[in-house]
């Protein structure tokens, strides 16, 4: 896929942790350990996000977990980067949706 972000050479897990409405959302402490576990298992780490508020949430758990937020990405790029991710961990969104339909590991949160 020639529009892949990566958060680095290597192996590399997503979370996703923004969903459409509040009642969707995971506890920031669950995603920091989740992120934790994958960086000690020596993978990058993505947390990927779509809107402003979003971002802010991405960077509150990369900064708890090493983990990198990415640039904005249209949707074929974040297809691109999931489809390529060893392990993907998100919400009842469209994005672990499509993570599965790559095929990817995907664990979906459902709250």
């Amino acid at each position: 896929a020639p529009q892949a972000w990566t958060p680095g050479a290597g192996p590399y897990a997503v979370l996703i942790p923004c969903a459409s409405r509040p009642e969707k959302l995971w506890p920031l402490a669950n995603w920091i350990a989740v992120g934790q576990q994958f960086k000690a298992m020596g993978w990058h780490l993505a947390i990927m996000w779509g809107s402003p508020e979003e971002q802010k949430l991405a960077q509150a758990i990369a900064d708890k977990t090493q983990g990198v937020v990415p640039p904005f990405l249209t949707v074929q790029q974040a297809a691109d980067t999931l489809a390529h991710a060893q392990a993907v961990v998100g919400l009842d969104t469209g994005m672990s949706h499509l993570a599965a339909a790559h095929g990817r590991p995907t664990v979906g949160i459902y709250c």
